[in-house]
């Protein structure tokens, strides 16, 4: 019992000293060129990094609509959607999004989210793509402590999902198994697929500073 406990306060203690020490990098990828259309974000990055959390601070500081990949993918149960349906309902919260925009209840939309037939999707439709690129030490240690407290506190996922020892211990498809090979998958794939997106400003946070000074900015335009 005391294990789970002093697991995560070590996991805690080791993420801060090497918050601390972690040098900070460029972010800028690519700028688009000045438009006036509403803001479009889609947050990237590995399982842990952040992505909800950075979502949920943009679209309290800009007024856009916060678009959840998660809650669209997993349904009650964690039943997974067909794939056509899931394209269905997300081209449904993007077109739900959009009349909302049009009727000034939201400035814009932010969708955070790693999988790969959405990115099909927003992808096209974004005006600006954050990814979180931070070290798998950094991911790593965040998936374990979110892991930990959500088995222990049980707290509530997407659709009123909950975490399991069985789902996220035992599965081996569970993403803190498959933290270094996302990574890889990503910084492979990544960079070349932004070689194909037009007039998109792109920004690759590779810290945790990183991600707080460049909210910080992006949330005073």
């Amino acid at each position: 019992m005391y294990l789970w406990v002093i697991a995560p306060l070590i996991a805690l203690v080791a993420f801060i000293l090497y918050e601390f020490k972690h040098e900070s990098a460029n972010v800028i990828v690519r700028r688009a060129k000045g438009t006036d259309e509403p803001l479009r974000v889609c947050i990237i990055g590995g399982s842990g990094a952040g992505k909800s959390t950075l979502a949920s601070q943009l679209a309290a500081a800009l007024r856009l609509e916060h678009i959840e990949l998660d809650a669209i993918h997993w349904q009650p149960g964690w039943i997974r959607p067909t794939n056509e349906e899931f394209h269905k309902n997300i081209e449904e919260a993007i077109s739900k999004s959009e009349e909302r925009i049009k009727n000034n209840e939201f400035n814009g939309w932010v969708a955070d989210g790693n999988h790969k037939q959405a990115k099909e999707i927003f992808w096209t439709k974004c005006t600006t793509v954050v990814w979180l690129d931070y070290s798998w030490t950094v991911i790593t240690l965040r998936l374990a402590v979110r892991t930990v407290l959500n088995l222990i506190f049980k707290r509530p996922m997407c659709n009123g999902n909950y975490e399991s020892f069985k789902n996220v211990i035992l599965n081996p498809d569970a993403p803190l198994y498959w933290v270094k090979a996302v990574q890889e998958h990503n910084r492979r794939e990544f960079p070349r697929a932004f070689e194909k997106l037009e007039n998109m400003t792109i920004y690759r946070l590779r810290t945790p500073q990183d991600c707080e000074t460049w909210i910080k900015s992006f949330t005073k335009r």
